[in-house]
């Protein structure tokens, strides 16, 4: 996950957040019992690049009524943003809810760990799921896909089925970017997750 665009007003520069489950089931914790609040104290670091020392929030206290949990965060500056992330996102095309449900029906059927997302500017964007004997189960995911290039008209990719069923649930309906790398963009609550393909 990495979110550059959107984001909200913070009097820290950055925050950092590994051991995601972890912080989703103490937020959730807190949140449940009402009056819910966080607050996050913060420590100042300096940018090996600019020289110049900056805020990052070092841990997070998430509260609720009578109920408190910390959660310490990452240092911001030991999270490797990787170079893939910079490869432009090309090819744009919608799920729905009809495609998650048929997902996840298809990976109850032929117990495969990879989808293949196949799209063409003709035909619009598929998907495609093989089990160990080589029977195959496909399904028109849209119509239409969108491109930002003349010279990217199609693209075919495999991802790990578990993790998209695991975001689709959570956004059921929602854009789907394509990078030139088959790098996988999907907003989800306004942060912007990425699914590298499986080779």
């Amino acid at each position: 996950m990495l979110q550059t665009d959107d984001v909200p007003p913070m009097s820290f520069g950055a925050i950092g957040l590994n051991r995601t489950d972890v912080f989703s089931s103490r937020l959730e914790i807190a949140k449940s019992a009402g009056k819910f609040e966080v607050q996050a104290s913060t420590e100042s670091i300096e940018n090996k690049e600019t020289k110049q020392s900056e805020m990052f929030a070092r841990a997070l206290t998430f509260k609720g009524k009578g109920v408190k949990i910390d959660y310490r965060c990452a240092n911001p500056s030991l999270m490797k943003i990787p170079k893939a992330l910079n490869d432009p996102m090309v090819f744009t095309f919608d799920i729905t809810p009809e495609a998650v449900l048929m997902l996840t029906k298809g990976h109850s059927a032929m117990t495969c760990d990879e989808v293949m997302f196949t799209g063409t500017i003709k035909d619009g964007v598929s998907l495609e799921m093989r089990d160990i004997n080589g029977d195959v189960m496909s399904y028109v995911i849209s119509d239409t896909v969108i491109t930002e290039s003349k010279d990217s008209t199609t693209f075919k990719h495999n991802y790990p089925v578990k993790i998209l069923l695991s975001l689709f649930k959570v956004m059921p309906s929602s854009k789907i970017n394509i990078s030139t790398r088959g790098i996988m963009r999907i907003a989800i609550n306004n942060l912007n997750l990425y699914i590298m393909p499986r080779v």
